[in-house]
């Protein structure tokens, strides 16, 4: 299982948070225990399997804040 998680956006800071969990599940046990409303559920997911991860604390960045484009 991955550490970490990347959220990026062209030209904005990336962002990474601590990975605590990911499981796969049925979109209906998402629903069923409530951690997805029934218009979530209606509207974007629908009765398909999903991928959850669970995040955790974000994690700093120590040289200022990277931007995708510095990888590339």
């Amino acid at each position: 299982m991955p550490d970490v998680a990347i959220f990026h956006t062209s030209g904005r800071p990336i962002i990474r948070f601590e990975i605590k969990d990911i499981y796969f599940c049925d979109a209906v046990a998402l629903r069923d225990y409530d951690l997805l409303s029934e218009e979530e559920y209606n509207e974007f997911i629908k009765p398909h399997d999903c991928i959850v991860t669970v995040l955790g604390s974000r994690i700093e960045t120590t040289k200022g804040q990277l931007t995708w484009g510095d990888f590339e």
